[in-house]
């Protein structure tokens, strides 16, 4: 698969235009069952995805995603190449399942599930680091509202 300079991806964002993606078209594509891509659409919503970023060269879209291993804290470098019309016609993974062309594995579902519903509802559920959650030491305490304790 011929992949674009590093220098033209983009980050994925609510202002990226990027091909219309179903769950059909996924599901289609990957010839998955539905009880496999529940287990997909869960890995997805655990935040297994790290980064997404994308590039336009003529009528395709490359994405270029970062996935999580399930077990262990290594990644997975995941790229496809999707048409105009939205469906992909080439991925790559870097785990043992997904060399070669056409790349089928658990990763590249959770890539095309994030595409898909930054499409549809213009979010992107990546892995959060510590420095997007909140102080808790700035976080007030609860104030006491019983009654007094008699002595």
């Amino acid at each position: 698969m011929q992949l674009p300079l590093s220098e033209t991806y983009r980050d994925i964002n609510s202002n990226t235009i990027l091909p219309p993606l179903d769950k059909t078209m996924i599901r289609h594509y990957l010839c998955y069952k539905h009880k496999k891509i529940d287990t997909v659409v869960r890995l997805y919503e655990s935040r297994h995805l790290l980064m997404a970023r994308a590039s336009v060269v003529g009528d395709n879209t490359f994405v270029k995603g970062y996935c999580r291993k399930t077990m262990k804290s290594l990644q997975y470098e995941v790229d496809i190449v999707l048409n105009i019309n939205g469906n992909p016609e080439a991925s790559h993974c870097e785990c043992p399942a997904g060399s070669g062309t056409n790349a089928l594995c658990k990763h590249v579902a959770v890539l095309l599930f994030g595409i898909k519903n930054m499409v549809r509802e213009k979010n992107l559920l990546l892995q959060e680091v510590c420095t997007q959650k909140l102080q808790q030491f700035h976080v007030p305490k609860k104030l006491y509202t019983g009654t007094p304790v008699k002595v």
